[in-house]
C-alpha cells in the first residue's frame, strides 16, 4: 500500500495495542497508511437485531408523531407532558416531576424555564427554599386544553397501529 513514488525504507511502522499499524512516512512525503485488523473472536453481527437501538427507533417515531400533532398548538411533546402532570397533580417539586416524565433533572429544568419564559407555568410556593415547585398558569391550562385534542389524535392514532400490530400477529403468528 506504498504510493509509486516511496520506498519500504522510507517508512517507520508504529504498532498501537496490537491493534492498529501506522505507517509514517519520512518528513518529505505526506501520505500517512493506517491499516486496521480487525478481530474475528466476536461475532457482531447479532447487534443487528438490537433491542435497545430498536425500542429508541420506537420512540423516536412515536415522539415525532406527537410533535408533529401538537406543533401548531406551539408545543413540543415533552412540554405537554410537562403541562399535563401539572395539570392532574398540581403544584409538583421538579425532582418529583422528573422522575414522574422520566427526565434527567436538569432537561426538565430547560424545559420549565422556557415554559415559565411562555407564561404557562411558573414557581409555586414552597417550604424549602432549596427546592423549586412548579405549577400551572391560567395562560398554561389553556394551552394544554387547546393542545388536548392534538394530543388525543396523536395518541389514538398509536392505539390503532398498536391494536392492528396486535391483532396481525394473533391472527397469522409471525412478528
Amino acid at each position: 500500500m506504498l504510493c509509486a513514488s516511496q520506498h519500504r525504507h522510507d517508512l517507520h511502522r508504529v504498532g498501537i495495542r496490537g491493534e492498529l499499524t501506522v505507517e509514517v512516512p519520512s518528513e518529505a512525503d505526506r501520505y500517512v497508511y493506517i491499516h486496521v485488523q480487525r478481530s474475528s473472536a466476536v461475532d457482531l453481527s447479532a447487534t443487528r437485531n438490537c433491542h435497545c437501538l430498536a425500542a429508541r427507533k420506537h420512540a423516536r417515531e412515536i415522539t415525532r408523531l406527537y410533535d408533529e400533532k401538537l406543533r401548531p398548538h406551539g408545543l413540543q411533546s415533552t412540554q405537554f407532558s410537562v403541562l399535563a402532570v401539572l395539570g392532574v397533580r398540581g403544584p409538583t417539586q421538579l425532582g418529583e416531576l422528573a422522575d414522574i416524565l422520566g427526565l434527567e433533572r436538569t432537561s426538565l429544568t430547560r424545559s420549565a424555564d422556557r415554559l415559565e419564559d411562555e407564561g404557562w407555568v411558573t414557581d409555586a410556593e414552597s417550604d424549602d427554599a432549596r427546592v423549586r415547585r412548579l405549577k400551572l398558569t391560567t395562560a398554561g391550562r389553556e394551552k394544554i386544553e387547546h393542545a388536548y385534542p392534538a394530543w388525543k389524535e396523536a395518541q389514538d392514532e398509536i392505539e390503532r397501529q398498536k391494536t392492528h400490530s396486535e391483532t396481525e400477529y394473533s391472527t397469522t403468528g409471525e412478528v
